[in-house]
């Protein structure tokens, strides 16, 4: 059986008893639970030793003002995020400007009525509960984000030793073969194809994270993309099958890039061509410069 929900915690700061007496009477009966403070130090001793949900607090009040009160409520972590109403007879644009720019939520003019101050006070309440709802997601999905990226190295590493004991298996058993068994000999080296693959596809889980995170590590050197494009077509040549590749360059085209990075998003990018291209069909790539 769940707990009931404990009564919301509404503290009233005012100089005048019977402007505390008008709010804490009506609001004790709407089933908040009400707490006065006379002036602002009393206020400020009162959120430190029992921080309310919100804080209604009158502007001009002697020794302290409302101002001063709010300003020091802002200063202090515990207290930062509760919000505050102002209440005051003041009805001046400039003192209003001020109190929200110090950090109240609202502002009420005297003399108020009941049912204004407590519709105030239920939206305000309901905002602040919406906004800790919203950064608990966020410190929720923090963790999974921290959880997933633990997941992702578990799974590198885990993955690292076996496909690197394929890959050499794989060279140390190619000169074995026999010369006139053809095709053993290209299924062999599409398994090497395909295990330096699934090496490269470990990468790009790191590289992700590393995005995501900015901090992504790029090796920048001159790089001609018709070299790298046909190293690329080299490797995806025999998963191509009967597909035709071919890579149209009417003149060199160097950048200043990550050649590794580029070389494994045009494996990407051709990898994709190939998977959704018919037999029988072809796949053109062409490399230009434009202006910019």
């Amino acid at each position: 059986m769940e707990a009931a929900a404990r009564p919301e915690f509404v503290l009233i700061v005012d100089d005048d008893e019977a402007n505390r007496t008008l709010l804490r009477d009506p609001l004790e009966a709407h089933g908040y639970e009400v707490t006065e403070a006379e002036n602002g130090f009393e206020a400020l001793k009162r959120v430190a030793s029992q921080p309310p949900d919100i804080i209604l607090l009158d502007l001009m009040m002697p020794g302290m003002d409302g101002f001063e009160v709010c300003r020091r409520l802002q200063a202090e972590k515990g207290s930062k995020e509760i919000p505050v109403i102002f209440l005051s007879s003041l009805d001046e644009t400039g003192e209003k400007v001020k109190a929200l720019m110090l950090g109240g939520v609202d502002y009420i003019t005297k003399p108020f009525r009941y049912e204004e101050v407590e519709a105030r006070i239920r939206i305000h309440l309901q905002l602040c509960r919406q906004k800790r709802s919203l950064q608990q997601s966020y410190e929720r999905l923090r963790e999974l984000e921290v959880l997933r990226d633990g997941l992702t190295h578990m799974i590198v590493h885990d993955l690292n030793s076996p496909v690197a004991a394929i890959i050499m298996a794989l060279e140390l058993a190619q000169p074995e073969l026999p010369p006139e068994n053809a095709e053993l000999a290209r299924l062999v080296q599409l398994a090497q194809e395909s295990a330096a693959r699934i090496k490269d596809r470990t990468r790009h889980l790191l590289d992700i994270n590393r995005l995501e995170a900015g901090q992504m590590p790029l090796n920048k050197s001159e790089c001609e993309l018709s070299k790298v494009t046909r190293k690329v077509l080299e490797m995806l040549s025999i998963s191509a099958q009967e597909r035709r590749l071919s890579i149209t360059a009417p003149e060199p085209v160097t950048v200043h890039c990550d050649v590794e990075v580029i070389r494994r998003v045009m494996e990407n990018l051709i990898g994709n061509a190939i998977k959704f291209t018919p037999a029988n069909g072809e796949i053109r790539i062409s490399i230009g410069s434009e202006e910019d």
